[in-house]
């Protein structure tokens, strides 16, 4: 792939054991990955504070050395974060344009990110969680696809 991708944890805490096999997938397929430090934080059931989640997608998707940005997992919490992307994003401007990618509660990021940053989204399997490591190859495959451009 060739492509780096950012993880960021926006709403539940991430099983660390999950995300490993997760990061070991995506690296097979090609991937660079960096993983953002604070997605191994805990805030009540959280993956860190509001102000760390936060600090996750202004690192990631203001760095213009990642490609995609790939939520760990889903739960509540992108709805605390929209507000506070949004000041920051009066404050920058758009970042550069990225992928994302997630589902569950990563879903309230697509619009956001496509109408304010004119992203791309993709609603796929998180790297944080079971479904990830436990997809067919043809499955996997096709979501490879559509991530470069192939589909």
């Amino acid at each position: 792939m060739g492509k780096t991708v950012g993880i960021v944890a926006s709403g539940f805490c991430v099983p660390a054991s999950e995300l490993k096999l997760g990061v070991e997938k995506l690296k097979k397929a090609g991937f660079s990955v960096r993983v953002h430090p604070f997605v191994s934080k805990k805030y009540l059931f959280f993956a860190g504070t509001d102000s760390e989640r936060l600090q996750e997608w202004i690192d990631y998707a203001w760095d213009p050395s990642i490609d995609i940005l790939w939520c760990a997992r889903g739960g509540h919490g992108a709805l605390r974060l929209l507000p506070l992307l949004e000041a920051e994003t009066a404050r920058r401007g758009p970042p550069p344009k990225k992928l994302l990618l997630g589902y569950s509660d990563t879903t309230l990021f697509f619009e956001f990110v496509r109408a304010r940053w004119n992203w791309s989204v993709l609603h796929s399997p998180m790297p944080g969680g079971r479904e990830f490591v436990n997809q067919d190859a043809k499955t996997w495959g096709r979501l490879l696809a559509w991530i470069d451009g192939k589909n």
